[in-house]
């Protein structure tokens, strides 16, 4: 049941808000196959779409993929431009955000090709993020530093974040990246996150409008000492906010005020910190379905 609190949304529960970022029916997508293995999701709402780009793209009973004689990461990638110029054309597409994300059928693979971080969606690619939570203890207790988005970004503006969150671009290792995207949100310097400690992975697999989100994201903690103060980059984050860990909790189960991915990403923290524990409701399960990329093996 979803109830109004103080304005927000209320799903009363971690289980529910895990839910929400796995709402999804293969039944209405098209397998995006490279060499036997699904690499994407393609709507069928919207694969009408792609008819025009036949030269470069087949349609297979209930998969789709790209013309056999593209075999090289620099042909695919040149041919998937051509296909997303198009696509943005028809306003399918949106043109903001330009990194380049690798599309493959698992991490650690060379990667088929790459496509603009503004088409994974549309293809429903698998992408990668990297999430920071940072915190402090004073008198026992843990304190957790928080993010607000700032409120000209393109996508979720104002929504809460962790310290520092970033998709994860062709070419660069989870860890480079994390300390990348710090060092742009919180203007830190690579010294100060040398203590940083990657402690696992949240995924989820997410249906919208534009197509299909299956993303994992690579999570990262790093404890500051008491008096440590972040002085937030305004161009992504418009301030940092100091919560204990209570609050936290309260926050991410009782509002709608997390971005949607990075609730999860504060629920796995709250449950690697002894807040969610086996007296809470459902917790075998909200520990299962933070992590759901066998929805996207083949």
């Amino acid at each position: 049941m979803i109830f109004l609190i103080d304005g927000y949304i209320s799903f009363m529960s971690f289980l529910e808000k895990i839910q929400q970022c796995n709402k999804f029916d293969a039944s209405r997508f098209f397998d995006f196959v490279m060499e036997d293995h699904r690499v994407g999701y393609v709507s069928r709402d919207i694969s009408g779409d792609l008819l025009n780009n036949e030269n470069i793209i087949s349609f297979d009973e209930n998969k789709i993929t790209l013309r056999p004689d593209l075999t090289t990461y620099e042909k695919r990638t040149r041919a998937m431009e051509s296909v997303i110029t198009s696509l943005q054309k028809k306003e399918l597409i949106p043109t903001w955000g330009d990194e380049a994300y690798p599309v493959s059928h698992k991490f650690d693979q060379e990667p088929y090709f790459s496509i603009p971080r503004c088409a994974a969606t549309f293809f429903g690619v698998k992408t990668y993020g990297t999430h920071l939570n940072a915190y402090i203890r004073k008198e026992g207790k843990i304190y957790v530093w928080i993010a607000k988005r700032a409120p000209h970004l393109k996508f979720l503006p104002n929504k809460l974040d962790p310290f520092a969150a970033g998709g994860l671009p062709v070419g660069i290792s989870p860890n480079d990246n994390m300390v990348k995207e710090a060092m742009e949100e919180a203007n830190l310097s690579q010294k100060a996150l040398s203590k940083m400690e990657a402690v696992g992975a949240v995924s989820y697999l997410l249906q919208t409008k534009q197509g299909a989100s299956p993303d994992t994201m690579f999570v990262y903690d790093i404890e500051f000492s008491p008096d440590f103060i972040p002085i937030p980059n305004k161009e992504e984050v418009e301030n940092f906010r100091l919560y204990s860990i209570d609050e936290l909790y309260q926050l991410v189960r009782d509002t709608d005020s997390f971005k949607y991915n990075s609730a999860l990403v504060i629920i796995d923290f709250l449950i690697r910190h002894s807040a969610i524990t086996p007296h809470d409701k459902n917790y075998l399960e909200i520990i299962h379905q933070l992590r759901q990329s066998n929805l996207f093996s083949i």
